[in-house]
């Protein structure tokens, strides 16, 4: 297990945890986990394994593109879940319009959808330029970019992050002011979501410090 597994995975099991903190283990018997290969049932630190015990879930489905050829950016077609969960997988989305249009059946057509979002530093404008140059993070000696570079749909929050996370970002991770506030190449915003009726009904946000890596955690129900 990579250092960033071994923070990144106990934090997952406290989102859900507290997510779904008030429901009942027989609320929750069938869950679709997306991006999630198959054999990470078998593993017992896995956030599915733990998700299977802690609901006595008798039913789980996981979706892949390395397994049955499930792909984040056709259609999804997941329907009739109790609970859905995308954690470390929307980094390879590509198009706004399709992926609001899908999130839209999948929490129509499901119970609960848990979905997480990764802000790369190499998302963000170096100088607000015409001609996008990708922002290097004070202390750093590279380019932090998503799986499909510039072409990746991000999630843009980070003004819905709290300001203590804000000054801890600059004085204490030192990231830089530019990080916060420069433009975002090909991203979508918390307005953006309210206005396609995609509000969701709680959000957590976190900092990983091993790959320097903004998350949000979004929750509808």
């Amino acid at each position: 297990m990579g250092d960033s597994n071994k923070i990144i995975l106990p934090f997952q099991k406290k989102v859900v945890d507290q997510f779904l903190k008030n429901k009942d283990s027989d609320e929750i018997n069938k869950i679709a986990f997306l991006g999630s290969r198959k054999h990470n049932l078998e593993f017992s630190n896995t956030v599915e394994s733990y998700c299977k015990m802690k609901f006595n879930a008798n039913h789980i489905d996981t979706y892949d593109i390395l397994d049955d050829g499930w792909d984040l950016n056709n259609d999804w077609n997941i329907k009739g879940y109790d609970l859905v969960i995308c954690l470390r997988a929307t980094p390879f989305i590509k198009s706004k319009n399709h992926f609001f249009t899908q999130l839209k059946a999948c929490c129509d057509d499901n119970k609960r959808v848990l979905f997480d979002f990764t802000i790369y530093s190499g998302s963000i404008s170096k100088n607000n330029d015409d001609e996008f140059k990708s922002l290097i993070p004070p202390f750093s000696n590279r380019v932090r970019l998503p799986p499909h570079k510039l072409e990746t749909l991000s999630y843009d929050f980070r003004n819905q992050i709290s300001k203590i996370l804000q000054y801890r970002l600059i004085l204490f991770y030192g990231m830089g002011l530019k990080y916060l506030k420069n433009e975002m190449i090909n991203s979508f915003n918390y307005e953006d979501l309210v206005n396609s009726s995609l509000v969701p009904k709680n959000s957590i946000y976190y900092f990983n410090h091993i790959k320097r890596d903004l998350l949000a955690f979004l929750y509808w129900d």
